[in-house]
C-alpha cells in the first residue's frame, strides 16, 4: 500500500500533507494524489547528468525544501531514505525544535552500499548518524500477507 494512499484513507480533510520530491524518470508514471489535502510538489530530476550537475540539483532541492518548511512550519516531518535527510534535519534543528521528525526506511542500506553510493548520500548518512537523537520515531513497513502494517517506533 502506498503511504499516501494510506494517509488519504486515514487522515481527515482538515489536515495538510505536502510531499516534496523530484520528478520520476521519464518512463515512469507520476503518482497523483487521490485527495486534495495531499499536495505533491515536484522538482526537476537531473537524471543521468554528470555528477557535478546532480550535486548542484540536489543542493537546490535541499535549499528550496528547507526554506519552504521554514515558511510552512509543519509540526511533523517524515522523510524517506537517507538522501532526503538534510531538509528535515535542518528544519527540526533551526526552525521548529518541537516538531516531530520521523524517518521511513523503505529498504535496508548496508554500510558498504553507503560507501559505494552517491557522495551526497554518504554525507546525508553522516548527518543522520550525528542527529539521530533528535528523531521522534522510525516508520517501518512490515509486510504481513498482502497488506502492510505501519509502525511508528518511538525512540
Amino acid at each position: 500500500m502506498n503511504w499516501l494512499n494510506y494517509l488519504a484513507e486515514h487522515v481527515g480533510n482538515d489536515n495538510e500533507v505536502r510531499v516534496y520530491t523530484m520528478y520520476a524518470e521519464q518512463e515512469m508514471d507520476q503518482y497523483e494524489s487521490p485527495v486534495p489535502f495531499i499536495k505533491i510538489i515536484r522538482y526537476r530530476n537531473s537524471g543521468n547528468a554528470n555528477s557535478l550537475w546532480r550535486l548542484w540539483n540536489y543542493l537546490g532541492f535541499y535549499s528550496s525544501v528547507t526554506r519552504k518548511f521554514g515558511i510552512w512550519k509543519p509540526d511533523r516531518v517524515m522523510y524517506y531514505e537517507t538522501v532526503s535527510a538534510l531538509p528535515a534535519i535542518l528544519y527540526k534543528r533551526i526552525f521548529n525544535k518541537n516538531s516531530y521528525l520521523i524517518i521511513h526506511y523503505h529498504e535496508y542500506t548496508s554500510s558498504k552500499e553507503y560507501q559505494q553510493g552517491m557522495m551526497i548520500n554518504r554525507w546525508a548518512h553522516l548527518l543522520e548518524k550525528r542527529y539521530i537523537r533528535f528523531v521522534t520515531g522510525f516508520h517501518i513497513p512490515m509486510k504481513t500477507g498482502c497488506d502492510y502494517l505501519f509502525q511508528i517506533i518511538r525512540v
